[in-house]
């Protein structure tokens, strides 16, 4: 039987221009919400992959593309998005400094 913890999949972490790996997990997870804050006075996007285990990034893997944060709020994307074992998401913003995000959902064991 399968057991559901409850986790923070990824902390507080600022977006760059560049892609990079928000989190990996070794477990199949679930999640269940993304916050995007974006603490400037200009409305910034961003873009969410899920990557697969060995593949490489894609436009294939956007699950999230120019997203737009509103100047001085948070976005809360709520959602049931089942994420397999080693695969990773991977995020960026159209301006470094200017967006965090922080993922939480369960972990499956």
């Amino acid at each position: 039987m399968a057991v559901y913890t409850a986790a923070e999949l990824a902390e507080v972490t600022a977006l760059t221009t560049s892609e990079a790996e928000v989190f990996s997990n070794s477990k199949k997870c679930i999640i269940k919400q993304i916050m995007l804050a974006n603490y400037t006075a200009t409305d910034r996007t961003v873009e969410i992959k899920v990557i697969p285990s060995g593949d490489s990034t894609g436009d294939q893997h956007i699950i999230f593309g120019d997203t737009t944060v509103q100047a001085n709020t948070t976005t809360v994307i709520d959602l049931a998005m089942v994420i397999p074992a080693s695969a990773s998401v991977a995020a960026k913003c159209s301006a470094a400094t200017s967006v965090n995000i922080h993922v939480s959902g369960v972990e499956v064991s």
